[in-house]
C-alpha cells in the first residue's frame, strides 16, 4: 500500500477524520474467538431466531423489520447487539490510539475502538462515544486530548432506548436519522473541513458508498478523501479518483501499519498522564492530588487568577479600538482603573465573613453596551486575586462550571471562592443552579457577574431574587478622562483628531463625549466622524470582496454576542479553510479577532465587540432581500451539534427578531421551513414559529396551536412552551365570540398553567397569565347584561383569592401588581360591579374576599372612611382573619393613625410565625422599629433578617417604602458614624445608641467624602425590604 505523503503529514498534524465501515472490525474476535457477522450472515441468525428460518433471501432490513414486528424492538437490539458484544481489538487495533484524529465516524455497533483505547496506554488521546443530536460535542469534549467518536448507527450499549433504534442498513438511514440528524451533518461538514480516510472491508460495502456518494460534492474546495479497500479495480479507481477520492488498495491492518512505519512511535504525541502541579494546589489544605472534576474545571472552563498567570501578548492600539486582549491588556495596565474598583474591592472581595449577607453571595455590575465593563471585571479579579490574595476563578466564554467542582475547591482550600462571570445573560440557567445548590450547602461562594442594563432587566429576571447587590458602572469621570487621554498618548494611540491638541483641548474633546459609551468615545474622539459612518466606511475599504463578505456573516452572527466556528465560515463562504487563513485573514486583522477553543481545537472568529457587529449589520443590510439572503446562506451551513452555532441559530429565528427584520410573511416562513430542516426535533424551532403566528398581523392560530403541540411532544420539560401554549390559549379565548367557547379556551389555558405557577424560572409568568385569565371572564361577565349579582361576586371571588395569596408571597411582582391595577380600575370604572360586591357583603360580612375588594374599590373613590368601617365589621366577625387584619392596618395607616399599638395588633395578627404573608411581616418589622416593647422590637429585626433573604428583586428589596416622619416632614435624628467602609458604613443614634446601616447611594457624594469615624450627622430613616436604612444623611458642621 503506498500512502501519499500529504495523507502521512495531515495524520502527523492530527487533520485527519477516520471513517470505519464493517472492514474496519474485521480481525477483532471475542474471546471465544468468535468474529462479528456480516451482513448477510447476521440476516441469516435473526430469521433463525425470530422467523422459524424464513425470508432468509430478503434484504437484512426486512428480516429486521418483520423479526421487530414479531417480537418487539429491545429484543431484536439486544439480540443484535450480543453477536458483536464482548469483541475485543485485534493488535493492529491497539495502533489507532496512538496517532492523533480530528475525529472517528464508524457505522458499527461493536466497543472495538472504545476498547482500544481504553487498553492502550501509549495512547494520543481519550475517546468520548457520541451517540445522538442531544450530544453536543463541544460540551461532552472536555479537552484538546479527548476525541469524538460518533457512532452512526448505534452502539450496543444502547439498545433500548426507542429513539435511538440501531441502523442495520443504510436504506434505513431516511427512516432511523431522527435523533442523529447532526451527527450526520458534523461528518458532512468535517469531510469539507479536513481529510477523510473511508475504511471498508470492498467497494461493494453500502456503509461506505452511500456516505462517500453524499459527501462527494463542493469537489473543487473540499480535501482530497481516501478510501482503504482491498482488491479494487482499475475502473474503480478511476470512478472513485473522478470524485477527489483516493483509493488505498489493502486492510485496514496494511493501512495502520504502513502509517506506523511513516510516523514512528517517538514522533507520535502521548496523552498527558501525569498529575502536573497545577498553581491552585499552593491553597490545598490538604495532601490530595487534584481531582479529575476540579481539573477539568481549572484547565477547561475557568481561568484561576494568580500572578504569573500566562497572559499572551497584544498591542495597545488594537485594545484602544476595541479588541479583548484578555488579561495582557490589564497586566500592562492599558485600561483606565474605575473608582468603582475600590468600592467592590473593600465591599465584596475583602468584607469580612460575619459581615457578609449570606454564605453564599450574587453581586451584578450593570452597565451599558460598550461601558467597558468586560476589561472592568477582569481588572477587578485580577487586582482581587494579586493584591487581595482573594481565590478569583474566571469563567471562559464556553465554559461550563460544575457545582460539584465548586464543592470540592472549597473542600481542599477552606477559602472562600470568587466566581466571575463576564454576559450574565448567557449564564442563566447556570448561575441560578450554582447559587441555589451553594446556598442550600452553605459553601462560601461570591458570585460576581456583568452585564449589559437592557439584557439584564430582559434576560435575568429569575437571578434578581438571590442578588446580594448591584454596581452600577457609570461614564467617565473628569479624571478618569484624563488618565485616558494620557495612556492614549504614552501607547501613541491618540488618532488623527486629537494629535496636535493640547492636553486640556484632548480631555475636552473627550469630555464632550462623556455622555456616550466609551467605545463610541474612543472612535469619535480620536478619529473625528460619527461611530457609525467610521465603522461603515471601515467595512467599505476591505478588500478584496470576499473579506468584506465575511466580515458581514461574522457581523451577522457576532452581534448576538456568538463567536463564529471557522468551519462554518469555510461552509457559508465555500472557502477552503486553509485558503482563508492565507488569503482573507490578513486584510481582516484589524476587524476581526481569533481565538482557539479551548476544548474542540476549532478556531473562532468575533468582531470588535456587539456593538460594532450590530452597527455593521444594520448599515450593510438596509432592506429585508439582502438580510434574507444572508440568513439563508448562514441558516443552512449551521450545526446546532456546537453550542456557538445552537446559540446562533436559536438567535436567527426568535420570532420577535424576524418580525421586526422581515415585513414580508413568506420571507419568514421560508426562514422557518429551512430551519426545521436543519433541526427537525428541536422543540425551540417549533416553539419559535408558533410565537410568530401569534404575534404577527392575521396570524394562525390553529396552526400556532398545532407547533406548540408538536414543541411539547418533542420537549415535554420545558415550560416555557407550555406557557407559550398557555397564552396562545388566552389569546384564541379573546378573539372567539361564543361565551361557550371562550370559557372552554380558558379552561384549557388554566389546566396547562396549574403545574407552572411554582416553577422556579417560569412561575412568575404562569402566575400573571393565571390572574389576566379570572380578569378576562370577570370582564365578559361584567358586559353579561344577563349576569346576576351572584355571579359577579363570584367571578370577582376567584380574581381575589389567587391574586392576594401572590402578592403577598411575591410583593415586588410588577406583572401581578399590574395585574392588581388592571382588576381595581375594572371594578372601581363599573357600577354593577360595585352594587354586586355591597350586596355579597351585606349578606355575609365574614366573606373576607368580598369585604378586601369592596374596601379597595372604596379606598381607590377616596373613601377611606368608609373602608375602614367595613373592614372593622367584617373583622367583629372574623377577628382572626389575617388578611382582614392586613387590609385594615393598611386603611389605619392611609388614615393617619399614629398609634403604633393599634397597628402592631392588626399586623401581628396578619401573619403567622413562617408563612409567606411578606408584606405583612414587612409593615410590623416596620413599626415595631418605633415600639417601646424590646419584644415587639427584637421580632422586628428578626424579621427584617429574613426579608432580606426572601426571593425578590434586588431594586424591589433596597425600595424604601416607608419612613419615620411627622406632620412637617421626615424626622431628623443625630449621631455618630461608628463603622465606615468604602461603600457603606453605621451612624449611631443619639439617645437609643442603636446602629443605623448606611450606604454611599443614600449620600450625597460631596457629604460621603466628608464622612469619618466619629464624624456626627443628622439623617432621617426609611424601610425597606432589606432593613433600616439612614438616608439624606450629612456631616453636622462643629
Amino acid at each position: 500500500m503506498q500512502i501519499p505523503s500529504s495523507l502521512v503529514q495531515d495524520i502527523r498534524q492530527g487533520r485527519v477524520v477516520l471513517f470505519l465501515g464493517a472492514g474496519a472490525s474485521l480481525g477483532a474476535l471475542t474471546k471465544q474467538n468468535a468474529r462479528p457477522p456480516l451482513a448477510d450472515e447476521l440476516r441469516d441468525r435473526l430469521s433463525d431466531r425470530f422467523l422459524g428460518g424464513n425470508f432468509k433471501k430478503y434484504p437484512l432490513s426486512q428480516v429486521a423489520d418483520l423479526a421487530i414486528s414479531e417480537t418487539d424492538l429491545v429484543t431484536v437490539q439486544e439480540f443484535v447487539a450480543d453477536q458483536v458484544r464482548g469483541l475485543l481489538p485485534a493488535d493492529f487495533h491497539r495502533l489507532i490510539p496512538t496517532f492523533k484524529w480530528r475525529g472517528i465516524f464508524t457505522t458499527n455497533y461493536d466497543r472495538v475502538v472504545e476498547t482500544a483505547y481504553d487498553v492502550t496506554d501509549s495512547r494520543a488521546q481519550d475517546v468520548v462515544p457520541i451517540f445522538s443530536d442531544s450530544d453536543r460535542l463541544d460540551e461532552r469534549l472536555r479537552s484538546q486530548d479527548q476525541l469524538a467518536l460518533l457512532k452512526l448507527h448505534g452502539c450496543v450499549t444502547r439498545t433500548h432506548d426507542p429513539e435511538l433504534p440501531l441502523i442495520l442498513t443504510a436504506d434505513q438511514y431516511i427512516t432511523h436519522r431522527k435523533n442523529r440528524q447532526y451527527l450526520f451533518r458534523t461528518l458532512d461538514q468535517w469531510a469539507y473541513e479536513y481529510p477523510v480516510v473511508f475504511v471498508g472491508h470492498g467497494l461493494q460495502d453500502t456503509d461506505i458508498r452511500a456516505v462517500l456518494l453524499e459527501v462527494s460534492k463542493d469537489l473543487a474546495v473540499r480535501p482530497r478523501h481516501y478510501l482503504v479497500v482491498p482488491g479494487a479495480s482499475n475502473e474503480e479507481v478511476r470512478f472513485w479518483e473522478g470524485k477527489k477520492v483516493s483509493v488505498l488498495d489493502g486492510t485496514f491492518e496494511d493501512f495502520l501499519r504502513k502509517m506506523e512505519q511513516h510516523i514512528p512511535e517517538a514522533l507520535r504525541p502521548l496523552l498527558q498522564q501525569v498529575d502536573y502541579e497545577h498553581p491552585i494546589k499552593a491553597r490545598f489544605v490538604v495532601n490530595e492530588n487534584i481531582g479529575q472534576g476540579l481539573r477539568d474545571l481549572i484547565t477547561q472552563d475557568v481561568e484561576y487568577v494568580y500572578e504569573g498567570m500566562a497572559i499572551g501578548e497584544g498591542r495597545a492600539k488594537a485594545f484602544y479600538r476595541g479588541f479583548d486582549l484578555g488579561w495582557y491588556a490589564i497586566e500592562q495596565r492599558y485600561d483606565v482603573r474605575r473608582r468603582l474598583t475600590d468600592t467592590l474591592l473593600t465591599d465584596v472581595i475583602i468584607r469580612p465573613e460575619e459581615d457578609r449577607p449570606t454564605r453564599a453571595e450574587l453581586y451584578l455590575i450593570k452597565a451599558e453596551a460598550g461601558a467597558g465593563k468586560s476589561v472592568f471585571l477582569k481588572r477587578l479579579a485580577w487586582e482581587a486575586a494579586r493584591d487581595a490574595d482573594a481565590l478569583c476563578l474566571y469563567v471562559r466564554e464556553a465554559g461550563f462550571v460544575q457545582y460539584e467542582a465548586l464543592q470540592e475547591l472549597y473542600r481542599v482550600t477552606q477559602q472562600r471562592v470568587f466566581l466571575f462571570f463576564d454576559n450574565a445573560a448567557d449564564h442563566v440557567s447556570s448561575l441560578l443552579a450554582l447559587i441555589t445548590k451553594a446556598r442550600r450547602d452553605r459553601i462560601p461562594i461570591t458570585f460576581i457577574t456583568a452585564e449589559r442594563v437592557n439584557a439584564w432587566n430582559m434576560s435575568c429576571q429569575a437571578l434578581n431574587e438571590y442578588l446580594n447587590e448591584s454596581f452600577h458602572l457609570k461614564y467617565l469621570s473628569r479624571s478618569e478622562i484624563e488618565t485616558l487621554v494620557g495612556l492614549l498618548e504614552q501607547h501613541d494611540s491618540l488618532g488623527p483628531n486629537l494629535i496636535g491638541k493640547s492636553f486640556d483641548e484632548q480631555v475636552e474633546q473627550f469630555h464632550e463625549q462623556a455622555g456616550r459609551q466609551l467605545l463610541v468615545a474612543l472612535h469619535e474622539a480620536t478619529l473625528g466622524p460619527p461611530f457609525e459612518d467610521i465603522l461603515f466606511d471601515e467595512f467599505n475599504e476591505i478588500q478584496p470582496q470576499a473579506a468584506r463578505s465575511l466580515y458581514l456573516t461574522v457581523c451577522v452572527l457576532n452581534r448576538m454576542n456568538v463567536p463564529v466556528r471557522a468551519g462554518l465560515i469555510a461552509r457559508v463562504h465555500q472557502i477552503p479553510f486553509e485558503d482563508f487563513r492565507q488569503k482573507l485573514f490578513e486584510p481582516l486583522d484589524h476587524v476581526v479577532q481569533t481565538r482557539l477553543g479551548a476544548r474542540t481545537g476549532d478556531y473562532y472568529y468575533m468582531a470588535r465587540h456587539p456593538e460594532v457587529a450590530q452597527i455593521v449589520f444594520e448599515r450593510v443590510l438596509n432592506n429585508p432581500t439582502d438580510r434574507y439572503h444572508e440568513y439563508i446562506r448562514i441558516i443552512r451551513e449551521l450545526n446546532p451539534s456546537y453550542s456557538s452555532d445552537r446559540e446562533s441559530f436559536r438567535g436567527l429565528i426568535r420570532a420577535k427578531s424576524l418580525h421586526d427584520l422581515f415585513p414580508d410573511y413568506q420571507d419568514v416562513r421560508a426562514l422557518y421551513d429551512l430551519a426545521q430542516e436543519v433541526a427537525p426535533r428541536d422543540a425551540y424551532v417549533y416553539q419559535q414559529r408558533a410565537n410568530y403566528e401569534r404575534i404577527r398581523p392575521n396570524g394562525n392560530y390553529q396552526e400556532a396551536q398545532k407547533l406548540l403541540e408538536v414543541a411539547r411532544e418533542l420537549d415535554p420539560k420545558d415550560t416555557s412552551i407550555t406557557h407559550t401554549l398557555a397564552e396562545l390559549t388566552r389569546t384564541q379565548a379573546e378573539a372567539a365570540e361564543n361565551p361557550l367557547q371562550r370559557e372552554r379556551f380558558r379552561t384549557a389555558a388554566r389546566r396547562l398553567l396549574q403545574p407552572l405557577v411554582n416553577d422556579q424560572l417560569g412561575g412568575r409568568y404562569a402566575r400573571t397569565t393565571a390572574v389576566k385569565l379570572t380578569i378576562d371572564a370577570l370582564r365578559d361577565i361584567l358586559a353579561d347584561n344577563t349576569a346576576s349579582d351572584r355571579e359577579i361576586d363570584e367571578a370577582i371571588r376567584v380574581v381575589e383569592n389567587p391574586l392576594q395569596r401572590w402578592l403577598q408571597e411575591h410583593p415586588d411582582d410588577p406583572h401581578l401588581l399590574t395585574a392588581e391595577a388592571d382588576f381595581s380600575t375594572l371594578l372601581r370604572d363599573n357600577d354593577r360591579s360595585v352594587r354586586a360586591l355591597r350586596r355579597a357583603f351585606e349578606a355575609n360580612p365574614r366573606d373576607r374576599y368580598v369585604t378586601i375588594r369592596l374596601a379597595r374599590v372604596l379606598e381607590d373613590k377616596g373613601d377611606l372612611e368608609g373602608a375602614r368601617d367595613m373592614l372593622r365589621a367584617a373583622l367583629d366577625a372574623n377577628r382572626g382573619d389575617r388578611a382582614l387584619n392586613f387590609r385594615y392596618a393598611m386603611v389605619l395607616r392611609e388614615l393617619g393613625v399614629v398609634d403604633r399599638a393599634t397597628l402592631l395588633h392588626h399586623l401581628r395578627r396578619a401573619f403567622t410565625e413562617g408563612d409567606t404573608n411578606h408584606e405583612a411581616q414587612f409593615w410590623y418589622a416596620r413599626y415595631a422599629f418605633e415600639s417601646v416593647k424590646a419584644e415587639d422590637r427584637d421580632l422586628g429585626r428578626e424579621l427584617f433578617k429574613r426579608l432580606r433573604e426572601i426571593p425578590m428583586a434586588h431594586e424591589a428589596r433596597l425600595e424604601i417604602r416607608d419612613t419615620i416622619a411627622a406632620d412637617n416632614g421626615p424626622t431628623v435624628f443625630a449621631g455618630a458614624i461608628v463603622r465606615l467602609e468604602a461603600a457603606y458604613g453605621f451612624a449611631q443614634r443619639d439617645g437609643v445608641a442603636d446602629w443605623i446601616f448606611v450606604h454611599r447611594n443614600n449620600v450625597e457624594e460631596a457629604d460621603w467624602g466628608k464622612l469619618r469615624l466619629r464624624t456626627r450627622v443628622a439623617f432621617n430613616i426609611g424601610f425597606s425590604y432589606a432593613g433600616v436604612r439612614a438616608l439624606n444623611l450629612e456631616p453636622i458642621e462643629p
